[in-house]
């Protein structure tokens, strides 16, 4: 031979089907490498551990806040009650003075029509 190694191709030969083949393995490897995903950073990482714990703080004081909302919507609803409780015995304590005056104004004026 001339110099050249075995599994060269001569200059304007076709390739051998072993020349063919190893051609085809390195393009499918070569496309493999292309299609596996690249693994995450370390700083891709912690960006998501720390977005994650934003979100799981966010959420804690989310219902933090709606917890406290809820109470006072109950203190308040409460406190309405107790409110309207008031108001009427007051209302019925008024109709109350009202009929004894009227009453006593009654009793008045009988004892003055018997004199």
């Amino acid at each position: 031979m001339s110099g050249e190694s075995p599994g060269e191709a001569l200059p304007g030969a076709t390739p051998s089907k072993q020349q063919q083949q190893q051609q085809q393995q390195q393009q499918q490897q070569q496309q493999q490498q292309q299609q596996q995903p690249t693994p995450p950073s370390d700083d891709t990482t912690a960006a998501a551990a720390t977005a994650t714990a934003a979100a799981a703080t966010t959420a804690t004081a989310a219902a933090a806040t709606a917890a406290t909302t809820t109470k006072a919507a109950a203190a308040t609803a409460a406190t309405a009650a107790l409110a309207a409780t008031i108001a009427v015995k007051t209302a019925t304590a008024a109709a109350t003075a009202a009929a004894t005056a009227a009453a006593t104004a009654a009793t008045a004026a009988a004892a003055a029509a018997a004199i």
